[in-house]
């Protein structure tokens, strides 16, 4: 379970940097270019293998690729639209 927990943690800290460095992108009505996400997507599990003492295997990274990071991602964006609709109602 608690590995688990990390993998969340840090499928949030992924989508967290991919909203960072995509709003430049966005701003100017552009599409992030995918080599960028894939270098952070890569940075931050070294990160994750340097703190934790051991390597993310190929299942976890998939995981975190395909279901747990775009979670994150919808997450944070059903958020930030409540709280566009709250400012603004």
């Amino acid at each position: 379970m608690a590995r688990r927990s990390s993998l969340t943690g840090i499928a949030h800290k992924i989508a967290m940097r991919f909203s960072e460095i995509s709003k430049p992108f966005i701003d100017r009505g552009e599409k992030t270019p995918s080599m960028l996400l894939a270098h952070e997507f890569e940075t931050i599990c070294a990160e994750y293998e340097d703190m934790h003492g051991g390597l993310l295997t190929t299942a976890e990274m998939e995981l975190l690729a395909n279901k747990w990071v775009p979670r994150a991602i919808d997450q944070m964006t059903r958020r930030i639209q409540r709280a566009a609709d709250f400012v603004g109602g």
